[in-house]
């Protein structure tokens, strides 16, 4: 029984063994749309700080110095986290239904930081300023109404006609940054302030 009882255990190990590694292949073969064998990433503990912004503006600028390091940004989501921040999204004047409440992710990144990520840029340039903002094709399929959104005003909120609040200047590919499990969602880039 004793024997029975360890073959049936080494057996479930060995099962479950299989299942994790299948489910890291099955992960490592997905698109993320970002150079992920090529990033490194790590994260700083109240990156909501904005006393933070010079710091690691200045940290940016020395680690951009060490030889073989093509690109250098930061952002204030932590990428594949499984969280993220999400707001609901609207054309000018028009209403954001119900049904699409928090319909899109947002995320402010600093200069270079689509380069640095590996993201294409579609169309347009960098935000400039905290009424700009670029966002990813997803976003620009679902609000595009089949045209170009560069150009274009969205505000944020439901259940009222949204203000133009700001002003689309670039549309980026897409790339994942909550779970590679999730599919391609429509994300908001806007500039970091400080």
């Amino acid at each position: 029984m004793l024997v029975g009882l360890q073959v049936a255990v080494c057996t479930a190990l060995l099962l479950g063994a299989v299942a994790v590694g299948a489910s890291v292949r099955n992960l490592s073969e997905q698109e993320s749309g970002m150079a992920r064998k090529q990033i490194v990433s790590f994260t700083m503990r109240d990156e909501q700080d904005a006393r933070l912004v010079p710091a690691v503006r200045r940290w940016s600028e020395q680690v951009r110095q060490i030889e073989g390091v093509e690109g250098v940004s930061y952002a204030t989501v932590r990428m594949m986290r499984g969280s993220g921040m999400k707001t609901s999204v609207g054309r000018a004047g028009e209403m954001v239904p119900a049904s699409e409440f928090m319909n899109t992710s947002t995320m402010a990144v600093g200069p270079g930081y689509f380069e640095t990520m590996g993201q294409k840029w579609i169309a347009g340039r960098e935000p400039q300023g905290k009424q700009q903002v670029v966002v990813n094709e997803t976003f620009a399929r679902k609000f595009g109404n089949g045209g170009s959104v560069v150009g274009k005003q969205f505000g944020f909120g439901t259940k009222v006609a949204v203000k133009g609040e700001v002003e689309v200047v670039g549309v980026v590919s897409d790339a994942k940054y909550r779970s590679m499990r999730e599919p391609m969602q429509p994300v908001v880039y806007g500039a970091i302030e400080g």
